[in-house]
C-alpha cells in the first residue's frame, strides 16, 4: 500500500469508502429481502439472503479495520494524511489552477456534484436580495475579453 503522492492515496481511499457505502446499501437491501422471503415462506431464498448479508458484514468489518489500523503503512486514511504532509513538506500550498479544478470536476461522482451544485445554489440564494454592483462586475467581465 505504498504511495508516492497524496492523489494516489486519496483515490484508493475514496474507492474503498465508495465500496463500503455500496456494501451498506446492499446490506439494507438484503435485510429487506430476507423479511419478504421469510414472510412468504421461501426459506431457501431467505437462507441465501442471510449468506449474502453475512458476506456484507465481513466486508464492512474488513473496511472498518482498515480505517482504524494503528500502523499508517496499513491504513488508507492515514496514508492520505501522511502523503498530504510529505507532498507539501516545504509549507507551500499546492497550486490551485483552473485545470486542476476542472480535472477534479470531470471525475467527480454524482453525489459530489450534487453537493457542489447545492452549495453554489445556497450561495446564490443568500445573495439574491443583496445590492448588485453593476460597475464592478462589468469591469470584472472586461477582464475575460
Amino acid at each position: 500500500m505504498g504511495y508516492d503522492n497524496f492523489l494516489d492515496a486519496f483515490i484508493d481511499f475514496r474507492a474503498q469508502y465508495s465500496s463500503w457505502r455500496t456494501t451498506l446499501t446492499l446490506m439494507d437491501t438484503q435485510r429487506s429481502q430476507m423479511i419478504v422471503d421469510a414472510g412468504n415462506g421461501s426459506w431457501n431464498n431467505a437462507f441465501m439472503d442471510v449468506a449474502v448479508w453475512m458476506g456484507c458484514v465481513t466486508t464492512i468489518n474488513k473496511t472498518y479495520l482498515d480505517l482504524i489500523q494503528s500502523s499508517y503503512w496499513n491504513n488508507h486514511f492515514m496514508m492520505c494524511i501522511y502523503r498530504a504532509y510529505k507532498d507539501n513538506e516545504n509549507g507551500e500550498p499546492p497550486e490551485l489552477t483552473m485545470d486542476s479544478i476542472l480535472s477534479v470536476m470531470v471525475t467527480a461522482t454524482d453525489s459530489e456534484l450534487m453537493n457542489f451544485i447545492g452549495l453554489v445554489d445556497a450561495y446564490r440564494q443568500s445573495l439574491w436580495n443583496k445590492e448588485f454592483n453593476a460597475e464592478y462586475f462589468a469591469a470584472l467581465a472586461k477582464g475575460f475579453t
